[in-house]
């Protein structure tokens, strides 16, 4: 849907799930990342090949020498059922071992991680101001067309963005 300068695109709800390997890499005194916990039953443990205390040394090819955990994560995970190769390299061993894992959907036991006190208010502030915006763009021709549209495609949601930006 075109107007006004405004683009509406929709955002469906079947996207494929993002999975990982089921395991908690850290870095140690040095940087270097190993595996410090392998979840039971995680695609990681339930492959046999990989242990706490490991080293990290590649995913899918990619050297993670210097890489901080939040960099390869993301090199981690990918969609349910598909292949990583991740390089390990054992302690006290030379040569390092390739490995392939079958990413699986994680489940969180127990509570999720407390989240910083400072991002409560801004959580709340941009709860408010999205309730404001969907109040006013409902009235709007332009609003009522989009909720139909979604409602008819069974979107997830609506992401309005302004064509031009200036």
């Amino acid at each position: 849907i075109w107007s006004s300068g405004w683009r509406v695109r929709e955002t469906m709800g079947d996207q494929p799930e993002v999975a990982g390997i089921g395991a908690i890499i850290k870095p140690n005194r040095y940087s270097i990342l190993k595996f410090c916990e392998l979840h039971p039953g995680g695609a990681a443990a339930m492959c046999g090949q990989i242990f706490e205390g490991d080293r990290l040394v590649a995913v899918d090819g990619v050297v993670c020498k210097g890489m901080t955990a939040e960099e390869v994560g993301p090199l981690i995970r990918g969609p349910i059922g598909s292949t990583v190769e991740i390089e390990v390299l054992r302690p006290g061993d030379t040569k390092t071992s390739t490995v392939s894992v079958v990413r699986q959907k994680i489940i969180q036991a127990g509570p999720a991680p407390p989240q910083p006190a400072h991002t409560k208010g801004i959580r709340e502030s941009l709860q408010a101001g999205a309730e404001k915006l969907k109040q006013a763009f409902a009235n709007t021709q332009i609003g009522q067309q989009v909720a139909a549209r979604a409602q008819a495609n069974q979107a997830a949601a609506a992401v309005i963005e302004e064509e031009g930006g200036g």
